[in-house]
């Protein structure tokens, strides 16, 4: 295994209290985001039928309570994220410091200063901040509340959340491969952008030759084209990315709500699910595309 690998799984198990408390804001945060589409379907189903004023009252309280305290309990956890990165990458470098030490000094040389001091303080940063902490315990994060959202959808109802899990997943699917032409477009504008730059450091280079030539005129010309063709493309993206992407992206969702609340009333109209079930499903299904990102 990879030496740096073992330090950090090994310092990751002397981490084990600041682990154990990210888990647990972070299955407190997804048991506090799972009760609001709860409460919202027991208040349309009974409360509201049974006109119980005081029970409805509490309820709306605690559905406004319940964003702040998910805020908060990411907040924390974000924290507690920062301390775990913090610590990683301070005991990593210590370690790497003290080898460092006893490294002969043309091993230095042969990777050089600049690479070392570089690998010590920015890699080892963004290795455990970012790639260890942001990027790792977001996926555990957005895997906990994913597993909870599709519990509770599932406890719901099976078929509604089976009709959401296909939409979705196939209806964003298109979307983003559609999406990936703009990455193309950017592409081209910016391959644009570097032959400018590029005729721009041969103009420089040879300004003296233009003037002795007389080439004003067709330098001119180049410049013309260059920028027609820059405007062009950019146009093509901003036209793209504007227009088009917000199009398709609010056509794709139309056509997911569509389906999913089509078949819910086909669902509520056969005795199958409540209305209560529907509004429950309305609060989740934003989250459902969020926490599988």
């Amino acid at each position: 295994m990879n030496p740096t690998r073992t330090e950090i799984i090994e310092i990751l198990f002397k981490s084990k209290r600041t682990i154990f408390l990210i888990l647990l804001f972070n299955i407190s945060a997804s048991a506090v985001s799972i009760a609001q589409p709860l409460l919202f379907k027991d208040l349309f189903d009974s409360i509201l039928l049974g006109k119980q004023i005081g029970k409805a009252a509490l309820y709306i309280v605690l559905l406004m309570l319940i964003p702040i305290v998910f805020a908060a309990l990411n907040g924390v956890t974000s924290y507690y994220n920062n301390e775990l990165g913090n610590h990683l990458s301070k005991n990593l470098r210590l370690r790497l410091f003290s080898q460092l030490l006893q490294t002969r000094p043309r091993n230095v040389d042969r990777i050089g200063r600049g690479e070392v001091i570089n690998r010590i303080t920015s890699q080892v940063g963004v290795l455990c901040e970012i790639y260890v902490v942001d990027t790792i315990m977001s996926v555990v994060s957005n895997g906990i509340l994913l597993i909870a959202t599709l519990w509770i959808m599932l406890s719901m109802s099976v078929e509604l959340t089976l009709v959401a899990m296909i939409s979705y997943p196939v209806f964003m699917y298109g979307f983003k491969r559609f999406r990936n032409k703009t990455e193309r477009l950017d592409k081209h504008y910016y391959d644009i952008l570097e032959k400018g730059i590029s005729y721009l450091n041969d103009l420089f280079n040879n300004l003296k030759a233009v003037h002795m030539s007389n080439g004003h005129q067709a330098e001119k010309k180049r410049w013309s084209n260059w920028n027609d063709e820059a405007w062009k493309v950019s146009k093509q993206s901003r036209v793209f990315h504007h227009m088009i992407i917000n199009l398709v992206a609010d056509t794709v969702i139309s056509l997911i709500t569509g389906i999913i609340y089509g078949y819910s009333l086909y669902l509520i109209l056969n005795g199958q699910i409540s209305p209560g079930t529907l509004l429950a499903f309305i609060v989740i299904l934003p989250r459902l595309e969020s926490d599988r990102e």
